[in-house]
């Protein structure tokens, strides 16, 4: 449990970043699947967009967060993390269509 502000700033960036990877995964996986995907918030942000506003808002606050960013993440900006998150999910998508084709296969071939 957060007991200072640093901590509590600290926790709501490693949630925007969390959920901006959450959103992109998602609206990727959407897309494969053919459906036309976009969340927006209350004020019609679209939520990557909100997630990745929040992380700036606390690295403005805390600029040693933009550093661990840099360390950690190799200073993973909105356009890297999309990018990550789509192959994960492009990743994923292609394994749930490779997967139940393969068990047919199998069974098929008496295995």
């Amino acid at each position: 449990m957060a007991t200072t502000l640093s901590d509590l700033i600290c926790e709501e960036w490693c949630k925007a970043l969390k959920m901006a990877y959450k959103h992109a995964k998602a609206e990727r996986r959407a897309v494969l699947r053919g459906e036309i995907w976009r969340r927006y918030d209350q004020q019609g942000m679209h939520s990557y967009t909100a997630e990745w506003g929040r992380v700036f808002a606390c690295e403005v606050l805390l600029p040693d967060l933009a550093q661990l960013r840099a360390e950690v993440g190799g200073f993973m900006g909105p356009v890297a993390m999309r990018r990550e998150a789509e192959e994960d999910a492009n990743r994923e998508y292609a394994k749930e269509l490779i997967e139940p084709a393969l068990d047919e296969l199998a069974v098929n071939l008496g295995h």
